[in-house]
């Protein structure tokens, strides 16, 4: 509960997103804070500001995953099978995240009355989508040492790049 009180302050999030895009790029290096063994699942009915709470929090726990997987990437399959379910449990966790977000929250952002409210939150929608698919699509190849692990994620790497051209396109207009 105290960790759930921690993150919901603009400077728990904060330190959250740091931690996690830090280990992003020294994959090496462990998360200096501590990670929730079950982030909360996103719930129809959540805004914006929540589901990105949510998304930090999953996100998180996910880069607390794949840096202790890297160590199995080049080991058989039967040397761990317990990481393959694990790596499984997180590919679910955010899947389900990115379902209820496609579902719940994208929809009600068309129905924002002005023009600039729906544009800054199609904005924030979209770079927290490109966001949880781009993690999906690490966390799902984290254990497979092939660089053609990526090729089935044809689709995921679609939608990230239609979502930037959106947005590039509501900074240009």
């Amino acid at each position: 509960d105290t960790e759930l009180r921690c993150l919901e302050d603009e400077i728990g999030i904060i330190l959250r997103t740091i931690d996690f895009q830090v280990c992003s790029y020294a994959p090496s290096k462990p998360l200096d804070l501590p990670t929730i063994s079950i982030p909360p699942v996103l719930q129809a009915g959540a805004d914006l500001n929540t589901a990105h709470i949510i998304l930090i929090q999953v996100v998180h726990t996910c880069y607390g995953f794949a840096r202790a997987a890297y160590r199995f990437k080049y080991q058989p399959q039967s040397a761990s099978p317990s990481i393959y379910i694990e790596q499984g449990r997180h590919i679910a966790h955010l899947s389900t995240w990115l379902e209820q977000f496609n579902l719940a929250i994208l929809p009600t952002l068309c129905a924002t009355p002005t023009n600039s409210q729906r544009t800054n939150s199609h904005y924030q929608a979209l770079i927290l989508r490109m966001t949880a698919l781009s993690i999906l699509i690490h966390l799902s190849c984290v254990l497979n040492p092939y660089e053609t692990a990526f090729n089935v994620h044809a689709a995921h790497f679609q939608q990230i790049g239609t979502d930037g051209d959106a947005i590039m396109s509501m900074v240009d207009g």
